[in-house]
């Protein structure tokens, strides 16, 4: 059985939105293409500051557990946050609840 994955997507502007939000979305597709992954939904943030961003994964979070999801994709950290410290704990909140985040150009979270 395929792994579910939801994908996660944010700019900080609506200028930014029509490229860069493109631009996470597809890479995030290939590489579930390429990885056997099953996409089970995809979640935009448009002019959101990466600061704050707690609650919004705490409702990602809730709804992977309703939809039996195991991972949320992004493209790089910094869509998380650009704050290291609050990336992790976005990043520890998921493993204690058996969810893992991956990044599809391979980063880790380096503080």
């Amino acid at each position: 059985m395929k792994e579910k994955v939801v994908i996660y997507a944010r700019v900080g502007s609506q200028e930014q939105a029509n490229v860069s939000l493109d631009r996470q979305i597809d890479s995030c597709k290939s590489f579930a293409v390429k990885n056997d992954l099953m996409i089970k939904g995809i979640y935009k943030q448009v002019g959101a500051s990466a600061h704050g961003t707690q609650e919004k994964f705490e409702s990602i979070l809730s709804n992977m557990y309703q939809s039996n999801v195991e991972t949320l994709l992004i493209e790089d950290w910094s869509r998380i946050s650009r704050n290291a410290i609050e990336a992790m704990e976005i990043e520890n909140r998921f493993k204690k609840n058996n969810k893992s985040i991956v990044t599809v150009n391979g980063d880790k979270l380096l503080l």
